[in-house]
């Protein structure tokens, strides 16, 4: 008798666990598509503010239209405080290889 009662104490537990990976990794890959789209967002915005900075100056009402958009996505995509700009004016290319 207390075989059977320990059994469906391991059916009931392994089904509450199965079902809380299942529902944590949704959770996760939905945190993950937010994160692409955010990115995605940004470069988009990041091309048109140098679109626009070659087209009509650096300090054109378009840019600073673009730069005000594009401060206000990092903040909304919580960029804010991640070093987003770390790199920023940094030689990137590797001419010493």
């Amino acid at each position: 008798m207390r075989w059977k009662t320990t059994t469906w104490k391991i059916a009931a537990l392994s089904t509450v666990l199965g079902g809380m990976m299942l529902f944590g990794a949704g959770g996760m890959a939905q945190a993950a598509d937010r994160d692409d789209h955010c990115r995605g967002r940004t470069r988009q915005q990041e091309r048109q503010l140098d679109h626009d900075i070659r087209h009509h100056g650096f300090y054109s009402r378009q840019a600073q239209r673009d730069r005000h958009r594009l401060h206000e996505l990092r903040e909304h995509c919580g960029y804010q405080g991640r070093h987003w700009d770390r790199d920023r004016g940094r030689d990137r290319d590797r001419d010493d290889r």
